[in-house]
C-alpha cells in the first residue's frame, strides 16, 4: 500500500506603486491608441508596469488602463486594485475594482479595463490637477507552496490542462490589438481586428480579404447599416465564441441579421437557438420578420407554431412587430393571419 503526505503553506506579498502623469494635455494630443507607461516596479519576484491610455485604446470616450506583467513567472494567483487619486484633501479615490482575482497563465501579460473612466469625468474632477493625474496600483500576490514527502510509484505529478484556453487567448488578442491588420469602421467608431480570424469565421470576410478580387493592401473596411454595439458583440463572438452580459431579444435579432449578412454561420445558429428559446407574444412578430428577411424557414416555422399555440393571440397583434408586418410584409401577413385563425379554432 502506497502512503503519501504533504504540507501546504500559504503566504502573501504586497506591493504598491504610484504613477504620476505630468502634462496630461500633451499626452492626449497623440490621440486614441497612445499609451503612457510607468517605470517597471517589483512586487515579489516579478516585475510589473502600469499602462494608461489617456484617450482609450478604442474610440469610446473612455480612458483605458492595464497592469502589465513585464518579467517573472506568470504561474501565480494575485489580486490588484487600480485607483486614480483624488488630489483634494478629504476626497476619496476613484477605485475601479476592489478585488481583481486571476490565475495567470503563460499567455497572460495584461489585465485591466478598456473603459476605465470616462474622459469627460476625469477632466471635470479633482483627479486632474495642474495638468497632472496620479494613478495608484496595489498588488497582492498569493502563494501556496506544496511539499510532497512521498508518493506512490507511477503516480502522475504533472497534469495536462483539462480544457483549452484558446478563447481567452484570442480575447486578449482582440482586447490589446496585437498584430491587428484591418480596421472596421461604423460611423465614427473604429474597431481593430485580424483579417485571418475574420476570414476563418466568415465567408464574406474571406472573400473580401483573400478572394480573387480582394485588395491585399486593404487596411480599412466600412461596415454599413450596423450599430457599433452590434459590431462589437459580433467581434466578441468571432474571437471568443461567446457573448458577454445580458443580451436582449432585439440584440439577438440584430446579431442574427448581421451574422446572416456576413456569413458567420456559428453566430447565426447561436442567435437562432436563443431566439427560439425566447419567443413570446411581444417578440414573435419581430422574429418572424428577421426569419423572412434571412430566408430561415426553421425559425419562421417555430414562430408560426408558437402563434397557433397561443390562447390570447391579440397580444401579438398589439406589438410593433405585427404592425411592421401589416405595413411592409404582405406575404408574411397572410401566413401569420392563417396561424391566428388556426389559433382561434383550437379547442380551449
Amino acid at each position: 500500500m502506497a502512503v503519501s503526505s504533504s504540507v501546504s503553506e500559504c503566504r502573501a506579498v504586497n506591493g504598491l506603486h504610484d504613477f504620476t502623469i505630468v502634462r496630461y494635455s500633451l499626452a492626449k494630443l497623440f490621440g486614441v491608441g497612445y499609451a503612457v507607461k510607468s517605470e517597471t516596479f517589483k512586487v515579489g519576484d516579478r516585475s510589473w508596469s502600469i499602462v494608461f491610455y489617456p484617450l482609450g485604446r478604442s474610440d469610446s470616450g473612455s480612458a483605458s488602463i492595464y497592469l502589465n506583467l513585464v518579467d517573472g513567472s506568470p504561474d501565480v494567483t494575485f489580486n490588484f486594485e487600480m485607483s486614480i487619486l483624488e488630489q483634494t484633501v478629504g476626497k476619496g479615490n476613484f477605485v475601479r475594482c476592489e478585488n481583481y482575482r486571476s490565475v495567470l497563465r503563460p499567455s497572460s501579460k495584461y489585465w485591466g479595463w478598456i473603459d476605465f473612466i470616462k474622459v469627460s469625468e476625469l477632466e471635470s474632477s479633482n483627479y486632474l490637477k495642474d495638468d497632472c493625474i496620479r494613478i495608484r496600483c496595489t498588488i497582492t500576490i498569493l502563494f501556496a507552496t506544496m511539499v510532497r514527502e512521498s508518493h506512490s510509484q507511477g503516480e502522475p505529478i504533472d497534469h495536462v490542462p483539462s480544457s483549452s484556453s484558446i478563447s481567452k487567448d484570442l480575447e486578449r488578442l482582440l482586447e490589446f490589438g496585437s498584430g491587428c491588420d484591418v480596421t472596421l469602421v461604423v460611423d465614427v467608431h473604429k474597431f481593430n481586428a485580424h483579417k485571418f480570424i475574420l476570414a476563418a469565421r466568415s465567408t464574406v470576410f474571406d472573400a473580401m480579404f483573400f478572394g480573387p478580387s480582394s485588395d491585399p493592401n486593404l487596411k480599412c473596411a466600412t461596415i454599413p447599416d450596423m450599430d457599433p454595439n452590434i459590431l462589437k458583440a459580433m467581434l466578441d463572438f468571432v474571437y471568443c465564441d461567446e457573448l458577454y452580459g445580458e443580451i436582449s431579444n432585439s440584440v439577438y435579432r440584430s446579431l442574427f441579421d448581421a451574422a446572416d449578412r456576413y456569413g458567420f454561420s456559428r453566430l447565426k445558429a447561436y442567435c437562432q437557438a436563443k431566439l427560439c428559446e425566447d419567443i413570446r407574444a411581444q417578440t414573435v412578430a419581430s422574429v418572424m420578420v428577421i426569419a423572412k428577411l434571412t430566408n430561415n424557414s426553421k425559425l419562421k416555422s417555430t414562430c408560426l407554431d408558437y402563434v397557433v399555440s397561443l390562447e390570447n393571440v391579440e397580444e401579438v397583434m398589439k406589438t410593433d412587430g405585427f404592425r411592421d408586418i401589416v405595413d411592409n410584409h404582405s406575404e408574411l401577413l397572410s401566413e401569420l393571419t392563417e396561424a391566428i385563425v388556426l389559433s382561434k379554432r383550437r379547442p380551449r
